[in-house]
């Protein structure tokens, strides 16, 4: 966390990227099993 102070980059923002980078996988995951639930919808009909 030193290195972020020397930058000029509160510790605020890198706990918000780190964040980030936990949820982001998450929401594509999430977002993929919406697609192939509506894809799989379109080819049931």
């Amino acid at each position: 966390m030193k290195f972020s102070t020397r930058l000029g980059i509160p510790s605020s923002t890198v706990q918000q990227s780190s964040m980030l980078g936990k949820v982001l996988p998450e929401l594509k995951v999430r977002i993929q099993r919406i697609f192939y639930s509506r894809s799989n919808c379109h080819y049931a009909e």
